[in-house]
């Protein structure tokens, strides 16, 4: 008690303060008013986006457009801000000055459609709307293609020129694709200018550019306008509507042809419900399917098609000719493209099977179509593809091993066994293959529709004879394309490596996907001495030639450095 009594109170209680009530009170009340300042203005630049979109949509007459122009077109008015979309929905010009030009950039930076195809979407919207302000300009879409046929998508301010207009001037924007980095054009250098004429023929004129500043070129006409055939036969013309003009007859074998699919894959009744009903979504809203799909959506078509092609392996029964569609093309539904289409592509795919040896005459370069890759995988001759974490199927299957224990598979039958490799081939090379091959990956998906084709056949179908066509010219510029620099023990000096070139060419996949350029998918297999792996879509919308021959330049580029690892530089 003598302690207690003589120690001084080690806690004072302090005096009661109202200061720091007040300013917490102050700074709740700051924090609150803040936040419902910026929920309040949040808000309202959502009703006011919401609103010009509105009217802007008002204006344009989407119901006549091809559904994937339409998307393109959706996605631009989500993407600018709303300062341009006041623009456009208050300008008196609204669509010569601000919306063309605006969407021009977008397409060019965000879009993954060709040149051409922007020009024709240029077109038919001109065609289509017809408040275009007080005092419309002359403009004519263009598409400026050079030597090297690299072709960009551009707007002529002036009419349609003719013979008169040789050694004339005319100001025009040249808008780059993100494909391309930059316009490879200077001032002085000579440019070919094509553009739709109102017979559906392409025209082409040539021309010099005189000045060259940003987007903005000026350009002198060389020659007279003439058309040009090759152009429109591998483009086609300007159809104003947006349905299938086609009145031929559907062949009696592909009418209802996603019930023959789903008999023939056999996937439960969960998994037909499943995909009768996101392939009906589709057909309804291709482009609204293509914005906001999940990836499990990709990956209930890749079960489908794992289930069919296992039957198609394994049955000696006569297979659907839309099944055999659906292997080679991920055709699903004889609504979805026109009579005359499909009956192409069942063409095409009969000279494919007549054409089945990978090396055609005496080219290095094995091209394969997906069913016959899977059945090299399948046989052994083949090793799966790495996982997009670089892993290999006995890679990961040992890291399963480590972590439990146990070999899940290890009771299963061979065939089990082969499913599960086939399961692991698709679920890497078809899933990853598809997203890789699109220049959006957010809108790519497997399901083929005539909108994602233009034009002749023949323009945008990948095959092994264009493939070796432009590895044998980019060949001829670079002889060591294929070579690579390995390390081998001659048997006279058995213990003491030496060093050696050898020539090693890559095996080329060919997916049943609609796409916009080639992925280099795996630079080696297994080491130094083995084959590479490239990936190109069936279906490819930009120029074949540039896709192919930039893929095959990062392949050049990726094989030097992991063989030179850090000297490369």
């Amino acid at each position: 008690m003598f302690f207690l009594a003589q120690a001084r109170p080690v806690l004072i209680w302090p005096e009661f303060s109202w200061i720091p009530v007040i300013n917490g009170t102050i700074f709740v009340a700051l924090v609150l008013l803040t936040g419902y300042y910026l929920e309040k203005r949040f808000r309202n630049s959502i009703e006011r986006r919401a609103a010009l979109r509105a009217k802007i949509l008002k204006k344009l007459p989407l119901t006549y457009m091809h559904g994937r122009d339409v998307v393109q077109i959706h996605s631009f008015l989500d993407h600018v801000g709303v300062s341009v979309l006041q623009k456009i929905a208050e300008s008196s010009s609204w669509f010569q000055e601000v919306f063309l030009p605006e969407l021009a950039i977008y397409l060019a930076h965000q879009g993954e459609l060709p040149a051409w195809r922007d020009a024709i979407i240029f077109k038919r919207l001109q065609h289509l709307v017809h408040d275009l302000g007080p005092h419309p300009k002359k403009i004519l879409p263009v598409v400026f293609l050079t030597d090297d046929e690299e072709a960009f998508p551009g707007l002529l301010y002036s009419g349609p020129p003719g013979s008169d207009f040789v050694q004339k001037s005319i100001h025009a924007k040249v808008f780059t694709k993100k494909l391309y980095h930059s316009f490879p054009v200077s001032t002085g250098d000579k440019i070919h200018v094509l553009y739709s004429g109102e017979d559906r023929d392409w025209i082409r004129f040539d021309a010099k550019i005189y000045s060259l500043n940003g987007n903005d070129i000026g350009i002198q006409v060389e020659t007279a306008p003439e058309k040009d055939p090759e152009k429109t036969r591998a483009w086609g013309g300007i159809q104003m509507g947006g349905g299938i003009l086609e009145d031929s007859t559907l062949p009696d074998e592909f009418q209802g042809s996603l019930s023959q699919i789903l008999n023939y894959g056999s996937i439960g009744t969960s998994g037909t419900s499943e995909i009768q009903r996101r392939v009906q979504a589709f057909k309804e809203h291709p482009g609204l399917v293509r914005k906001e799909h999940k990836p499990e959506e990709i990956q209930t078509f890749i079960e489908l098609y794992s289930a069919c092609y296992a039957r198609y392996r394994s049955d000696i029964s006569p297979v659907p000719k839309p099944v055999l569609l659906f292997l080679y093309f991920f055709y699903m539904d004889e609504n979805l493209l026109s009579p005359t289409r499909i009956v192409q592509l069942y063409e095409t795919l009969e000279k494919i099977k007549d054409t089945q040896d990978p090396y055609p005459s005496d080219h290095k370069l094995a091209v394969y179509f997906l069913p016959e890759w899977l059945g090299l995988i399948l046989s052994g001759k083949k090793t799966p593809s790495r996982n997009h974490l670089a892993q290999s199927y006995e890679q990961v299957r040992a890291s399963m091993i480590r972590k439990t224990g146990t070999d899940e598979y290890a009771g299963d039958s061979g065939i089990e066994d082969l499913l599960h490799l086939l399961d692991w081939e698709l679920s890497n090379l078809l899933f990853n293959g598809l997203i890789g091959v699109s220049a959006n990956p957010n809108l790519a998906y497997p399901i083929l529709s005539e909108d994602q084709m233009y034009g002749e056949m023949d323009a945008f179908l990948v095959t092994r004879e264009k493939i070796n066509s432009v590895v044998d010219h980019v060949h001829k510029i670079d002889k060591h394309l294929f070579y690579r620099q390995i390390s081998f023990e001659p048997e006279q000096t058995p213990g003491k490596p030496e060093l050696a070139m050898k020539e090693i060419c890559p095996d080329c996949i060919i997916l049943p996907v609609f796409g916009s350029r080639g992925v280099l998918w795996q630079e080696i297999t297994s080491g130094l001495s083995s084959r590479g792996r490239l990936v190109f879509p069936q279906i490819l919308n930009e120029n074949m030639t540039l896709a192919i021959t930039r893929t095959l330049g990062e392949f050049r580029w990726e094989m030097e450095r992991t063989v030179r690892g850090r000297k490369w530089k």
